[in-house]
């Protein structure tokens, strides 16, 4: 299974989003899937990938041109794009799952677009979505889903699933 994966880069944050993001990446591996993400080697996105590669995932990085200085060097498969929006096009379309890390925003920019496109149906309403909301991270999200629904302006949380510890994801 492809595992499109949306995080931070960010190297200067909480040792509890390292300690998770190599959870994950373990937990990829060793259920034999493959990693698509951003391919770069800083932040969350690195440590992901180096656990997950440990433990025999297949890597598919896939960076803006802008970007190629920041490549990863553990890639199994190196994509060139021109910049995020195909980035994030092709990413979405390999996906058989997607999983949201903790970050900024990018990664948010990178959720409410897979929020949207499943919405639409430009995502199958098969695919899951799990957003691990470590320290609480994004509970914001979650509530404003909650009051668009209130306000009947669509029911986002039935799109994802809000996941608070990262040992109850089942991939």
């Amino acid at each position: 299974m492809n595992i499109t994966l949306f995080c931070s880069s960010s190297e200067n944050i909480d040792p509890i989003f390292f300690q998770e993001a190599k959870i994950l990446g373990e937990a990829i591996g060793k259920n034999g899937h493959t990693l698509v993400y951003g391919g770069t080697k800083n932040g969350l996105m690195e440590a992901v990938a180096q656990s997950a590669k440990q433990h025999n995932a297949y890597l598919i990085g896939i960076l803006p041109e802008n970007f190629e200085s920041l490549a990863t060097n553990i890639l199994d498969e190196h994509i060139v794009v021109n910049n995020l929006a195909e980035r994030k096009q092709i990413m979405c379309e390999m996906a058989d799952a997607f999983i949201v890390l903790a970050g900024g925003i990018g990664t948010l920019d990178e959720l409410f677009s897979i929020l949207a496109m499943k919405l639409v149906g430009e995502i199958d309403s098969e695919i899951p979505i799990y957003v691990i909301n470590t320290k609480n991270h994004y509970n914001g999200i979650k509530e404003q889903l909650n009051l668009c629904n209130q306000n009947h302006f669509g029911n986002g949380l039935k799109l994802c699933s809000f996941i608070d510890n990262i040992q109850d994801l089942k991939i």
